[in-house]
């Protein structure tokens, strides 16, 4: 099986990832960060990219430093 993953996939399992550990929707994870829940749902689909600052709201949300996070999308890709 080839591996699909991409700097964009990662970004994606990582922020599904984030909001799977608090437990919560996509729509409180909106509420959270500050943004739509359309686009937190196109984020964790990796249908869209997010920017430097909503990568920080998620990760400031979740309660760990943003590389932390970031590992997690990289792990779940792992073969």
């Amino acid at each position: 099986m080839a591996n699909t993953s991409s700097p964009r996939t990662d970004i994606a399992r990582a922020l599904r990832v984030a909001r799977a550990r608090l437990g919560i929707e996509q729509a409180e994870m909106a509420e959270r960060t500050g943004c739509s829940a359309s686009m937190v749902s196109l984020l964790e689909r990796g249908m869209r990219a997010p920017s430097a600052e909503l990568l920080a709201a998620y990760a400031a949300t979740a309660g760990v430093p943003l590389s932390e996070m970031l590992r997690w999308g990289e792990e779940a890709s792992a073969p």
